[in-house]
């Protein structure tokens, strides 16, 4: 498509109109030159910085640009973005049938290349579960390998890992010391085992009467999340430090999300943070327990107005959201079959 992109610059009290064409020096009849807005500019010409600009020349803004002749395709929009505009779709539901025991699966982390899986897990439904691993080599076939990692585990109840995008930080909730805490494992880049869980660095978060459930470790290992219970309700809090060998600081709530009366957990948050999916009790969804959602423009504001995640909830309970990298699936725990916890996942239209 030609066009013509037309430049009033006066000189000496006399206005000419240029109408260049690219590689055409030349005047036409008016004396115009036209212009191929459509042409491709190579960048890597280079342009004489020594040649003066004459900044007194006036420019005419009032003439219109005719945005329907710009020929350029609108960026795709992904599926974070569609999280962030508030307007996800996604599809049924599918139970991860190749991780289903007769027991309890929740508690998923998906890795950000989409082929680790961690949940936990509970294969004859007591009351105590461990942290285990599923492996798959590549994002559509279905998980398997399941392992318990070397020292997560002992015969404490080990709940909900999770880690940090390099992998080398895990945070879980245990009662191994007898009541609910949070605990960190670390690897070194030249080691594939944990480091057996301590609670050194998390003193602070484990303060009080509380119990410690649901801790969500940030990308970098700065931030934690988690939700901490106690006999009245459940609400989901945040702690920070400054690096991965300090100690994290008292936990304060998490702006916007927390309802008084409701039980709020299992937080799950994109890489940037500015999405959380979660749990809640709260009113406006479909069971007792229900996965909703909420977004933030940046760190600095709260959380606007959750809404419920459209198209997964179920009568029976619905825990333990989890997203991928991208957004583009949702893995979370229910009890929709069977009675029992079990992980399912859901695609997310991009």
């Amino acid at each position: 498509m030609w066009r013509n992109v037309v430049l009033w610059v006066g000189f000496g009290g006399c206005g000419f109109q240029s109408k260049a064409v690219p590689g055409d020096g030349s005047l036409s009849p008016d004396g115009a030159v036209a212009v191929d807005a459509n042409a491709v500019v190579d960048a890597r010409l280079a342009i004489d910085a020594s040649l003066p600009i004459d900044a007194s020349l006036p420019i005419d803004a009032s003439l219109p640009i005719d945005a329907s002749l710009i020929d350029a395709p609108p960026l795709p929009i992904g599926c974070l973005d569609h999280w962030l505009d508030g307007d996800p779709v996604i599809a049924m539901p599918v139970e991860i049938m190749s991780l289903s025991t007769n027991g309890q699966e929740r508690d998923p982390w998906i890795s950000a290349d989409g082929l680790t899986l961690y949940f936990s897990r509970d294969p004859m439904g007591s009351t105590k579960s461990d942290i285990v691993r599923a492996t798959r080599s590549l994002t559509t076939p279905t998980f398997g390998n399941v392992v318990s990692p070397p020292n997560l585990n002992n015969d404490a109840d080990d709940r909900r890992g999770s880690l940090t995008a390099d992998d080398r930080t895990l945070a879980l909730s245990s009662d191994r010391d007898g009541s609910f805490e949070i605990f960190l494992a670390r690897r070194n880049p030249s080691e594939t085992d944990f480091s057996s869980p301590s609670n050194a660095l998390t003193t602070n978060v484990n303060a009080g009467s509380t119990r410690k459930f649901d801790p969500f470790l940030n990308a970098d290992g700065t931030r934690l999340y988690l939700a901490p219970a106690s006999s009245q309700s459940q609400h989901i809090v945040m702690a920070t430090r400054s690096g991965p060998s300090t100690a994290f600081s008292t936990p304060a709530p998490v702006g916007g999300i927390n309802r008084d009366g409701s039980n709020d957990a299992d937080p799950a948050l994109s890489v940037d943070e500015r999405i959380m999916v979660f749990s809640s009790t709260r009113p406006g969804g479909v069971g007792a327990n229900d996965l909703w959602y909420a977004t933030r423009p940046d760190l600095q504001h709260d959380f606007a107005a959750p809404k419920p995640i459209p198209g997964v909830n179920s009568s029976a309970d619905d825990s333990d959201p989890m997203l991928s990298a991208d957004g583009c699936v949702l893995y979370f725990s229910s009890k929709r079959r069977g009675g029992n916890f079990h992980l399912f996942s859901a695609a997310v239209t991009p």
